[in-house]
């Protein structure tokens, strides 16, 4: 699937650069991190009949960039069942990239109306990781320090 989110290679950088340096409790601040974009990528992803909010998952990887450490990515599941013997695959990635072109249907406004003040539509996933991406370097970054005894 081609969803992009501008702006990661940075974030990965400073959480690997954290996580080179981190414990255990950080590597979980850190999944804590991607589970938290992940709720709100959720929360913020418009209502269908095709499981899209269910198909926004976390998963632990190895960055083989720095010494397999691990690493955490929030994503679009292209397998997960669009519950009619389909995926979400693209049409996953065309509500992401293009829902500012399309017409809200009733679970969106529904939704909208039980969320007052979030911003439902597309680019759920940008919008949560912009959101979050200082709060959780400061949470990765209090505790690397407290593991480096600062």
């Amino acid at each position: 699937m081609g969803v992009k989110v501008t702006g990661v290679d940075e974030f990965k950088y400073t959480l690997r650069n954290f996580a080179d340096r981190s414990s255990k409790g950080s590597r979980e601040t850190l999944k804590q991190g991607a589970i938290d974009i992940s709720e709100l990528a959720k929360l913020q992803a418009p209502v269908d009949k095709f499981n899209l909010e269910a198909s926004i998952k976390v998963r632990q990887t190895k960055d083989s960039l720095f010494r397999n450490r691990a690493a955490f990515e929030v994503y679009i599941d292209d397998n997960t069942s669009a519950g009619d013997g389909r995926t979400v695959g693209e049409y996953a990635e065309n509500v992401h990239e293009n829902y500012d072109r399309m017409t809200p249907g009733k679970g969106t406004i529904d939704k909208r109306v039980a969320n007052p003040g979030v911003d439902i539509g597309g680019k759920f996933l940008e919008r949560a990781f912009e959101t979050l991406t200082d709060e959780i370097k400061a949470r990765v970054e209090a505790r690397v320090n407290q593991g480096v005894g600062h």
